[in-house]
């Protein structure tokens, strides 16, 4: 069994030239933050193939509520076992605000309810320059870090197995055995799934018992450190207090300090970006050992802080290195 290599495919819908903007700094981001294989496509011209694709980011172009019809019709593909991320360029000449996000998204995913992007994001700042519309540079710095932060989770997730074919040799020797999760806890438990990502450093998932990715680990050098923070986060979800640092209140109201050093473990929720939520989890010595997805709302990134609680102390731990191995 190899590995389907992770090449990139940013398809976009566009009208003013705004979304193609967008996605060349989207390209441009993840080709030099990640030496990513990224190819860029405009909708007009057809929908491409994305056989060739593990990481696929669709740009839906906004006309005052609508999405381009090119990028709904894109999303209603057949996206099983892709990463799928999408973001929205927007009229505004400012942010676009969430609601107007979440509707869009709404909108495009309403005729392909299987499909589960990793991230969704809405970029507005549209402005003449020169007699045409352009993305103010604010924006396209938001769009640039939007792609940095993508590249990441990209780089943690886990890249579909493609079935090689091989002539049948005899062998001598049993093969290595596969560590595979136990059907148990596939459909009622959490797991912890330890990974390679693309720099080959170590990393671990915690996926929720119908399978989301709930919390994702930072790089390790050595698989013994990523089951050491599999165990940190064991221990310190359950027990973790909340400090919702949106607020005035929350961020005054965090754990014991001593010296500028965190005393007791501590989920804090922040602004990942304007209008977008997430959290860390951070252990007694301050260490961030986990971190969330981008939310639309504090309520879901609280509902995922519960389900992190809930799934980490008792949650398998699957060794994936050893399957691909």
């Amino acid at each position: 069994m190899k590995t389907m290599t992770k090449k990139t495919l940013i398809a976009y819908s566009t009208k003013t030239g705004i979304n193609a903007q967008a996605a060349h700094a989207i390209a441009d981001a993840l080709k030099t933050t990640y030496s990513m294989d990224v190819t860029v496509a405009d909708l007009k011209n057809g929908p491409p193939d994305i056989a060739p694709f593990q990481n696929i980011i669709v740009g839906g172009g906004v006309d005052r509520t609508s999405v381009y019809n090119e990028a709904v019709d894109f999303l209603e593909k057949d996206f099983w076992g892709k990463n799928v991320a999408v973001y929205f360029s927007c009229e505004d000449e400012e942010n676009p605000k969430a609601q107007s996000t979440e509707d869009n998204s709404i909108k495009v995913l309403a005729k392909n309810k299987a499909l589960k992007p990793i991230d969704v994001a809405a970029f507005g700042g549209c402005r003449l320059s020169q007699g045409r519309p352009v993305m103010d540079e604010l924006n396209m710095n938001r769009v640039r870090e939007w792609a940095i932060e993508l590249g990441k989770k990209f780089s943690a997730l886990k890249p579909m197995p493609v079935v090689e074919v091989k002539p049948v040799v005899e062998r001598k020797t049993k093969p290595m055995p596969i560590v595979e999760m136990p059907a148990a806890a596939k459909e009622n438990e959490g797991v912890f799934e330890i990974i390679c990502d693309a720099a080959d450093r170590f990393r671990f998932h915690l996926k929720a018992g119908n399978g989301e990715i709930i919390a994702v680990s930072q790089s390790y050098g050595a698989k013994d450190s990523a089951i050491k923070g599999i165990d940190s986060v064991k221990m310190n979800a359950p027990i973790a207090k909340i400090a919702d640092l949106t607020t005035v209140k929350g961020a005054t109201q965090k754990s014991k300090q001593a010296g500028g050093i965190v005393q007791d473990p501590v989920f804090e929720i922040q602004f990942n970006e304007p209008d977008r939520f997430r959290f860390h989890l951070k252990a007694g010595n301050g260490e961030i050992i986990a971190v969330s997805q981008s939310y639309l709302s504090k309520q879901a990134a609280e509902t995922g802080i519960a389900s992190v609680k809930k799934n980490a102390p008792m949650a398998k731990v699957v060794d994936q290195t050893i399957a691909a191995t």
